[in-house]
């Protein structure tokens, strides 16, 4: 079972941990360029489906039971394998079973620029290459690809103050935080997504049945809350 936690951001100064990337088909090595969202919350890596048109790449039908706030559904996906580089292309990390989706769910007006790192002092040696005339969020990268989420450097916001914060993965410099020092927009939309095989739905099925009731009458509390600005 795969869990994926996928935040909404809404228009605004909130700037998400995006980077710059180049996408490749493993077989006919076409290639195409997006930005990635490093999400360390989600234990399933996302496609947007044009970017799969775009180069071609083989998909495999999967069947998916998917778990969400608002109840359970059945839906038919696909899923894709993947190479993902840096702009420079001097790092390359192999992704399998990438789920595809039509869209996700971060806005383009939220991604951090040169402009924008300009404005904090703290932040004078980050270098953050963007993409010309290209602004789509294509790709999300889980949890379970730990080689790009990794911090190689970290610049850590200004003490007592609402800034942003820099990391340095092997895919290049992201930026997170509040831009104009006050938070960002008040607008959020948070998910919270189980997705399973039909044949890892009755596993999970059968591990509930045996499992051991809980003697001492303790619930499990499952909370996910999302706050937007800074206190």
């Amino acid at each position: 079972m795969s869990t994926s936690v996928s935040l909404g951001i809404g228009a605004g100064t909130t700037a998400p941990p995006v980077v710059p990337v180049v996408i490749t088909n493993p077989v006919s090595h076409c290639c195409v360029s997006t930005y990635a969202l490093l999400h360390s919350g989600s234990t399933s890596s996302f496609i947007v489906r044009n970017m799969v048109l775009k180069i071609g790449l083989p998909e495999e039908s999967r069947s998916l039971t998917l778990s969400m706030i608002e109840g359970t559904m059945h839906i038919e996906t696909t899923i894709v394998n993947i190479e993902v580089a840096n702009v420079d292309r001097q790092t390359t990390i192999q992704m399998s079973n990438v789920c595809t989706k039509e869209r996700l769910p971060v806005n383009a007006r939220c991604l951090a620029t040169m402009e924008d790192v300009s404005h904090w002092p703290h932040l004078r040696d980050v270098k953050l290459p963007r993409l010309h005339s290209l602004n789509e969020v294509g790709l999300l990268i889980r949890q379970y690809v730990p080689h790009a989420l990794t911090p190689l450097e970290v610049v850590p916001g200004v003490a007592g103050t609402c800034s942003p914060y820099a990391t340095r993965t092997v895919l290049g410099w992201t930026l997170t935080g509040p831009m104009n020092g006050i938070g960002g927009s008040h607008m959020a939309q948070v998910n919270f997504t189980q997705s399973c095989s039909p044949d890892e739905a009755q596993l999970e099925n059968l591990w509930t049945l045996e499992s051991v009731p809980d003697v001492t009458g303790d619930k499990l509390l499952k909370n996910m809350s999302a706050a937007v600005g800074c206190r």
